[in-house]
């Protein structure tokens, strides 16, 4: 493997500088601004269950019958249970999420700077890279659940942290890189199950570059191999503390789960309601093609020619290290759940930890592109083409990062032209808030309309509205009077998610908007008393 150059040139310190610390900054003023997602006292909640088993022993968290759903592991929901404890913000929920949204956040920033540093191994040029963070971060999707996701944003962070470890871990073969691939191998696999897929890229790559590169020192590559698949052992049972008793049999339950314990939840697919375990085929590709921006699209299909143009014309053992991982990085995941029609919802979500992979073949594609435009024997046709190109691609991710701005906190319910010419025509099709973020907005729309001193009772399309009350403030929480009926009810809010009311007749109160398309709406049913 070549020598790794990571460059320190003037340009390169400013602009790379400039753009971490702008979204540093972005993200310190804006993470109290989003609500809260349908998954996240859920999360807390089992986070606590496995401290306090890893910590005294407690068996409650056997009595915890979703305790293996999604292959989700402990680890980073543990740690936000120590951070709530350390900081004693357990008497306060708000403070609670907050915390929450903030740490993950966090954690998403330093993954982008490992990012960057993974794509100067690829191409050494500090402009690509940051080019890639670019279309990390402006990914409005990707960017939202940054701060309220704690289950795939981390399982992505924890890829990426992998992925770039794997480099340093082929090329030295020494103990600490050992123990340093070990650990975060392991932390990507206690996040969520299919982390355990980084031991084997370790495997493969690892065997597969000693074998090609010819040389002696089979032993020491063996014996490397043991010690990092002993410390990843390690640290994956100390960060999942679950696997500790009965190893494989706690595997096999992982393993099995979405079998014995099916998604019976319908989602809302192409204008019509379906089972979550009926999902088509092509729902993943589908969802990635609408809702990530078009101009990545196109550079990633670009890429994935260049990819096989390269495979026919020489063999892979000359390919750089990272055009073989990335490949396999979002194909082997993404292949096998549109054969074998994985249980699908909640958008594509559970398979954000592609999205790294999907971004440097999309680099790949523009190299590829400005390869071909270099080919054009005119001058001028060739300058024209690229300026073209240059200006379609800087309006695409100026028409996002409008979008990211002018929909904010609701970036997540991001659809390009391919899903409709407006978010009205997308959601005609596809679910939008599905986790209720927007319930915040309207929870506290009615705490400031009501009477000052009237209680606010409301009924609940779902649970997400009843939850979403703990990151108000105290004042705004202590008024609300949610009721388990809709006759007992002033108001009735709906995110439009497993909504089963017929809401035609009642009188709109409040709608929150993004691009003139109501994403939830508070319905006023008589006037308080």
């Amino acid at each position: 493997m070549s020598q790794i150059k990571i460059g320190s040139g003037r340009n390169q310190k400013l602009f790379v500088g400039t753009f971490f610390v702008v979204f540093l900054f972005v993200g310190l003023l804006i993470f109290k601004d989003y609500g809260l997602s349908w998954d996240e006292f859920s999360s807390r909640h089992i986070g606590f269950l496995y401290l306090k088993y890893a910590w005294t022993g407690d068996l409650e968290l056997f009595d915890y019958q979703f305790r293996y759903f999604g292959g989700y592991g402990p680890v980073f929901e543990m740690s936000l249970s120590i951070v709530e404890l350390i900081f004693n913000l357990s008497s306060d929920l708000r403070a609670v999420f907050l915390m929450r949204h903030l740490a993950t956040f966090l954690l998403f920033y330093t993954a982008v700077i490992f990012f960057y540093r993974f794509c100067q191994l690829r191409f050494q040029n500090w402009k690509m890279s940051l080019f890639g963070c670019l279309l990390l971060v402006v990914s409005p999707r990707i960017f939202a659940d940054s701060f309220y996701n704690s289950k795939d944003i981390p399982f992505m962070c924890a890829f990426i942290l992998s992925m770039y470890s794997l480099m340093f871990y082929v090329r030295k073969r020494d103990f600490t890189s050992a123990v340093f691939h070990g650990f975060i191998c392991a932390f990507a696999a206690a996040v969520r199950f299919p982390g355990f897929s980084c031991a084997f890229f370790t495997t493969f790559f690892l065997l597969r570059t000693h074998f090609r590169e010819r040389k002696p020192g089979h032993l020491k590559v063996a014996g490397s191999l043991f010690t990092f698949l002993l410390l990843f052992s390690i640290f994956t049972l100390l960060f999942w503390p679950l696997l500790r008793s009965d190893t494989i049999h706690q595997l096999v339950k992982i393993v099995h789960f979405p079998k014995d314990y099916p998604i019976e939840t319908n989602v809302f697919f192409l204008g019509k309601s379906m089972p979550a375990s009926a999902m088509p085929w092509f729902y993943l590709p589908l969802y990635l093609l609408v809702t990530i921006p078009l101009s990545y699209t196109i550079g990633f299909a670009a890429g994935c020619f260049h990819l096989l143009r390269k495979y026919l014309e020489k063999p892979a053992k000359s390919w750089h290290l990272i055009d073989q991982i990335v490949p396999l990085w979002f194909f082997v995941p993404a292949i096998p759940a549109m054969i074998f029609k994985a249980a699908f919802y909640d958008g594509w979500r559970h398979y954000f930890f592609i999205y790294p992979a999907y971004v440097v073949i999309a680099l790949l594609g523009f190299q590829e592109m400005g390869w071909l435009l270099r080919k054009i024997s005119s001058p001028i046709f060739q300058k024209t083409l690229s300026f073209i190109w240059v200006v379609l691609v800087s309006a695409n991710i100026g028409g996002t990062i409008s979008f990211m701005a002018r929909s904010h906190p609701y970036q997540n319910v991001y659809f390009n032209r391919m899903a409709g010419r407006n978010l009205t025509e997308a959601k005609e099709k596809f679910e939008l808030d599905y986790w209720g973020l927007s319930y915040r907005n309207v929870l506290e729309h009615l705490t400031a309309g009501v009477s000052p001193n009237a209680p606010v009772k409301i009924y609940a399309a779902n649970p997400a509205g009843k939850t979403s009350a703990a990151i108000l403030k105290k004042d705004e929480r202590e008024r609300i009077r949610f009721v388990d009926r809709l006759e007992e009810a002033d108001y009735f809010i709906t995110n439009f998610r497993a909504d089963t009311v017929d809401h035609s007749s009642f009188k709109e109160y409040y709608s929150v908007r993004v691009d003139q398309t109501s994403i939830a709406a508070a319905y006023q049913l008589h006037h308080p008393k």
